[in-house]
């Protein structure tokens, strides 16, 4: 028979174990969010750079509540807009809506050097 071959049963199994791990599941899940390329600093500036240098991303769901969760610390009740709570760590800011059980997290990377960057204040 033809799977009977030495060859053949080596090339088969040889697909297989490739074919397995090519369908393993990977870590990387997709998330909701949105981004805004623009200058820096986009929000709290009064003088604005006039280059296109940073993008600003916005994550939401799932992927927002585990940062969220992640962050130590005790959350802060934030004054600006809607009632709600927030952690930071570095320049990256997660909030907690209690009322929509809402989550978010922003923070700005700076294209000219790979820096992370705080995407502003109210």
């Amino acid at each position: 028979m033809f799977f009977n071959e030495g060859p053949m049963r080596k090339l088969l199994l040889v697909f297989f174990i490739a074919s397995t791990s090519c369908f393993a599941e990977s870590p990387w899940k997709e998330f909701t969010g949105s981004y805004h390329i623009s200058d820096a600093p986009f929000l709290d500036s009064e003088t604005p750079i006039k280059e296109k240098t940073n993008i600003y991303l916005a994550i939401a769901g799932e992927p927002a509540k585990e940062m969220y969760n992640l962050i130590k610390g005790e959350p802060k009740f934030s004054e600006c807009g809607e009632n709600h709570y927030y952690k930071t760590t570095g320049n990256v800011q997660c909030f907690h809506y209690n009322k929509s059980a809402r989550y978010s997290c922003e923070f700005s990377i700076n294209l000219t050097n790979g820096k992370t960057e705080s995407v502003g204040s109210c």
